[in-house]
């Protein structure tokens, strides 16, 4: 199971402000999980919070993590399909 790289999972997303009245500012829409997470990788990068390799290795080890989990943590319910 590909989950970060999986298309039909998109979704959308809606940027509260950090103060005042909480209505979105902003909603962006992603293709998916992987797609939100390189762009929130790139806006660290342009404000210089991280490297470009800091954001490469993140969502590689984001990869596995994901992958771990879904091999070792998550089960099907028994009678549910």
């Amino acid at each position: 199971m590909d989950l970060l790289g999986t298309p039909s999972e998109g979704f959308t997303f809606r940027a509260l402000p950090f103060s005042g009245p909480l209505e979105p500012i902003a909603t962006l829409r992603f293709s998916s999980p992987l797609a939100a997470a390189q762009e929130c990788g790139e806006s660290r990068i342009w404000v210089g919070v991280h490297l470009r390799t800091t954001n490469e290795h993140s969502i590689r080890q984001a990869e596995v993590l994901v992958q771990r989990m879904l091999r070792t943590q998550l089960c099907p319910l028994a009678g549910v399909e």
